[in-house]
This record gives C-alpha cells, sequence and structure tokens, in this order.
C-alpha cells in the first residue's frame, strides 16, 4: 500500500505499478507486449518482463540520436555484466560489424548465455568471457547464492564450502583493451554496484577513446549520487540523459548514458 493503514487522510488503494510510470514508460511498455505477442525475436517469450524489455526498450537507447548510435557500429562494444544474454541479442542487431565483449562472472548466468547465442559466438560476432571487471586484475569469490563476497572479510564457514562459491578472475577494461589493440565504441556496465570500481580501471580508455557509456546506477546510493559528478569532472565533452533500461521495476533499472554529439 502507499500508506500504512494507521494514517487518515490518505490514499489507501493497493499499490499499482502504473501509478509510478510515465507516459514514456507505458507507451515503451506496450511496444514490449506488442513484440512479445508478434514472437520477434523468439527469445523474448523465453524470458520475464525484466529481459525482454531490456530488448525492446534498446537498453535505454530507444531515443538517442540515430547518428550518436552509428559511430559506434564497427568499434567494439565491451558489456559489462552480460548476465544471460539478454543485451547481446539486442547489440548484436544494433551494430552488426562490432565485436561483442561480454563478461559474466557467475556460471550458472554464463552457461545460459552461451546457450542463447551459440551461433554468434561460434562465427566471433560475440566473444565471451565468465571473468569479472574490476579496477585492477585479480582474483573475486562470488558466493553462488548471495553475490560476490570479499573472501577475506567473510567469516562465514559457507563460504569456505567448496560448493558455496567459485573464485573468478578479474581483468580491468584498460588492459583488456590495451591487450587486444580494441578501437572502444561502447561500454555497458550492469554488475550490482560494482561500476565505480569498473570505471576507475577504465579511465585510460575512457580518456583516450570516449566511448558512449551506459551504466546502471541503483544499485548504490553513492553511485547514483556521484557517478554523473564524477564523469563531468573529466572534462571530456559528454553530454548525459538518465533513462530505463527495462520496465520491470519502475523506481530501478536505471541507466546513465554519456555520449559525445
Amino acid at each position: 500500500r502507499i500508506f500504512g493503514s494507521n494514517l487518515t487522510n490518505c490514499d489507501k488503494r493497493p499499490y499499482s505499478r502504473d501509478f509510478l510510470r510515465t507516459d514514456v514508460d507505458k507507451q515503451l511498455l506496450a511496444y514490449n507486449q506488442k513484440m512479445v505477442q508478434a514472437g520477434t525475436p523468439p527469445f523474448l517469450r523465453q524470458v520475464n518482463l525484466d529481459w525482454s524489455s531490456s530488448y525492446t526498450n534498446r537498453y535505454g537507447m530507444y531515443d538517442l540520436p540515430a547518428e550518436v548510435v552509428a559511430r559506434i557500429n564497427g568499434k567494439a562494444v565491451i558489456d559489462g555484466g552480460g548476465f544471460i544474454g539478454d543485451t547481446l541479442v539486442l547489440f548484436r542487431e544494433m551494430f552488426v560489424q562490432s565485436v561483442i565483449h561480454s563478461f559474466e562472472p557467475a556460471s550458472a548466468s554464463y552457461e545460459r548465455l552461451v546457450n542463447l547465442i551459440p551461433q554468434d559466438i561460434a562465427s566471433g560476432h560475440i566473444k565471451a568471457y565468465q571473468k569479472a571487471l574490476g579496477k585492477a586484475a585479480g582474483t573475486l569469490r562470488l558466493s553462488k547464492n548471495q553475490g560476490a563476497v570479499d573472501a577475506m572479510a567473510s567469516t562465514h564457514t559457507d563460504y569456505h564450502k567448496a560448493d558455496m562459491y567459485e573464485d573468478v578472475e578479474v581483468v580491468s577494461i584498460d588492459d583488456f583493451v590495451r591487450e587486444n589493440n580494441l578501437e572502444v565504441g561502447m561500454i555497458k556496465l550492469d554488475v550490482e554496484g560494482a561500476e565505480p570500481d569498473i570505471i576507475q580501471g577504465a579511465l585510460e580508455t575512457i580518456k583516450s577513446q570516449k566511448p558512449m557509456l551506459i551504466i546502471a546506477f541503483y544499485h548504490q546510493p553513492d553511485e547514483f549520487y556521484e557517478l554523473k559528478p564524477y564523469l563531468e569532472s573529466l572534462n571530456l565533452g559528454y553530454k548525459f540523459t538518465i533513462r530505463r533500461s527495462c520496465l520491470s521495476l519502475p523506481m530501478t533499472d536505471l541507466v546513465l548514458i554519456a555520449y559525445q554529439e
């Protein structure tokens, strides 16, 4: 409910997600429902609203100038937090001349990702890595039930049972770009609050190549309030916009998009 039942003179009607949706959200939702019903692509009928609407919302790029999006095509796309591959289905269609590099550390999600797009991986259009992105090279202990944990700080005995966690390699974007001699057109990050650290490991690439950035910034208060001012302080000429990457939760799933006009 909107307010507790002990309050008076307030609206006690059951909460509705439509109450929080803007007119644009509702238009995007109607478009999503139309695409799901059409089954184009078939992937949309295999997943829930979270992942189908990230495709139909173009992960927040639905109203970007066409020329801005076109400049990415042919350059490398880095997808941090590939999850089950929902954004990869979108990116492979938007950037047909690009190689898309997807990083997904969790083995369960990584397996779903590679099973969703085997032909694109086989062709080299998409390269998938079961690795995490970070500020610097290293390793990360990932809880299979609760996400990433600091193995040194955790004293919970479950984290020391082999079937409760997996250790994954961490790479920085700058190291990866340098080692592979990439020209980067776009960096997308949705990594459960680790976005600020990953950006620190991508500063060389961001400053020298000025790729478009699409960064989920609703996981932690500091990134929500501090990420845009920090990127502005770099004085790289970025223009900023905030959009909804998908439509499942009206008050979350926000992405900060930074691009060159």
